[in-house]
């Protein structure tokens, strides 16, 4: 029974890790609030999962405040480019399914498949982000790259996301969103690793990078 509840007992383990996600989760939200930062915060929240939840790296607080400093002007930049394109989309969409020609049919499947696209994009835009630190247009780049190349895996996480929206919508308490959006990418970063992998460069002998331990 002492064994059990020693820090280093799986039980244990998996309360720490537990509370460090809620706690990643309300700083994640918090730093949501301005809207225009949730790309900032987002990519914040992945970096501090990867690194300190996943591979025991540095402090989870620490590392989410370190990415989402150096992240801000990105992450704002990104968040307002997602923001419109998507209010322009659903603009034109609207105006094409009200249309009555059959060309207003067609405009309805050309945006509903620019939506998916941009999902697609939305998905790895923000882990890539906090990867590396190349420019916006590159990591959009990357994140377009990645979403057709993991073309399978992208669908799963764009169609599971949705599920896991509307389940949470309409049977699971509001409450949950102090834990659910960090449990849900804690998740998706075991699958994003893999993929992000495939772009970072091999460590030389000897030496030491947290994303290869």
């Amino acid at each position: 029974m002492e064994r059990l509840f020693r820090m280093d007992s799986p039980l244990m383990v998996f309360f720490n890790k537990t509370g460090e996600l809620i706690l990643l989760n309300v700083c994640w939200l918090i730093g949501c609030i301005p809207i225009v930062t949730i790309g900032t915060s987002t990519t914040a929240l992945y970096y501090a999962i990867a690194k300190s939840i996943r591979r025991d790296t540095g402090y989870p607080l620490g590392e989410f405040f370190r990415s989402y400093k150096r992240n801000l002007k990105r992450g704002i930049a990104a968040t307002l480019i997602l923001i419109l394109l998507s209010a322009v989309l659903y603009v034109n969409r609207e105006i094409a399914a009200n249309a009555k020609e059959a060309a207003g049919i067609t405009g309805v499947i050309l945006y509903d498949g620019i939506f998916m696209a941009m999902a697609g994009i939305g998905v790895y835009l923000f882990p890539v982000l906090s990867r590396f630190s190349f420019g916006l247009k590159e990591g959009f780049k990357l994140a377009f790259v990645m979403a057709v190349r993991f073309l399978p895996m992208t669908a799963l996480m764009i169609a599971a996301t949705a599920v896991l929206l509307a389940v949470w919508t309409f049977f699971l308490p509001m409450p949950l969103i102090l834990v659910l959006p960090a449990a849900w990418y804690f998740v998706v970063s075991f699958f994003m690793e893999k993929a992000l992998l495939r772009y970072m460069p091999k460590p030389e002998e000897g030496e030491m990078n947290w994303y290869y331990s």
